[in-house]
């Protein structure tokens, strides 16, 4: 299915529900509408939920981890769901959480590559977590 006939015939249903009527978590999604990286991101995430975000969390992720950069906030995430959940809700719960990635990337969409390029970031965000917490 294509981007657009999804757009039309499922996501007004899903965002609903995924915002929660949250204006900051609507927001953050609004954004990654804004662009086509940004919707087929948040597409992914939608189709193959692995982790469970609120729409406090998906605005804290947007505001606090990505300071609202908009392809940060796309690389997020693509990335989240091939995160550690506890260490991915732990990280959100900090009064000052860390950054998920340290900057903008363009995953491959699936494949030895992705998970590659997924191994990597996350054994970075675990090492960053774990220095934080000392």
């Amino acid at each position: 299915m294509n981007m657009s006939m999804w757009l039309q015939n499922e996501m007004a249903e899903e965002l609903k529900e995924f915002t929660s009527g949250n204006k900051g978590a609507a927001a953050a999604v609004g954004a990654l509408l804004s662009t086509p990286e940004g919707a087929d991101c948040l597409k992914r995430y939608l189709e193959f939920p692995k982790i469970s975000i609120s729409p406090d969390e998906l605005w804290i992720i947007y505001n606090d981890c990505c300071q609202k950069d908009l392809r940060l906030f796309a690389s997020t995430m693509d990335l989240l769901a091939d995160l550690e959940p506890g260490m991915v809700h732990a990280n959100l719960r900090k009064k000052h959480p860390i950054k998920f990635v340290e900057f903008p990337v363009n995953l491959p969409a699936n494949g030895k590559d992705r998970q590659k390029c997924i191994s990597i970031i996350k054994g970075n965000f675990e090492k960053r977590y774990r220095m934080e917490e000392q």
